[in-house]
């Protein structure tokens, strides 16, 4: 089943239009089951099969950067990319926002055709090097002296937590009424 979703671009003449991209687990192959594909005015349009909806978002990028369309979704920004779980089970529909200087909090998790301003969106290469920096730093053992680490890593296992005892009590709540 195909999806839609309307997707805001800069032109190449510095003007901002709502294009349509169109997904859907195509199943091509076993290798690159998800096709991706956007259409703007005119007939124009980009064409990608991929592993999850990020690398074909990144597909279709290459294929408009040197037109000088910018896609101005959260998957075009700087510090996006989906978790494992996202991109293996889900198709990267959503993509984390991350920081060298802190975890990913779940505030962080963005869908990935969201709109983006266009001061956040990269390149391909230089999202990937900026992704690459965040792996090197995280690798490191420089985040054990940032203490701010040490907070959000606190709070994001709190928060998951808090949301982890509202859904056992919602869900006990719904059998004691089924069961009475």
């Amino acid at each position: 089943m195909i999806e839609y979703s309307p997707l805001r671009v800069r032109t190449a003449d510095g003007k901002s239009a709502t294009w349509r991209v169109e997904h859907d687990l195509a199943a091509q192959s076993p290798d690159a089951p998800w096709r991706l594909s956007l259409v703007g005015p005119e007939g124009v349009r980009f064409d990608a099969f991929g592993v999850d909806l990020y690398d074909c978002l990144k597909q279709i990028r290459r294929q408009t950067e040197p037109t000088g369309v910018l896609l101005c979704c959260n998957g075009a920004r700087r510090n996006a990319r989906p978790s494992g779980f996202y991109g293996s089970s889900l198709g990267a529909i959503a993509v984390y926002r991350h920081h060298r200087w802190r975890a990913a909090m779940p505030w962080d998790l963005v869908g990935i055709f969201g709109y983006a301003p266009p001061r956040k969106i990269a390149t391909v290469e230089e999202q990937e090097a900026y992704l690459e920096k965040v792996d090197s730093f995280r690798r490191s053992m420089l985040p054990l002296l940032n203490p701010l680490q040490w907070i959000t890593y606190g709070l994001s296992g709190l928060c998951h937590r808090m949301l982890d005892v509202r859904v056992r009590i919602r869900d006990a709540r719904s059998f004691s009424k089924k069961n009475p």
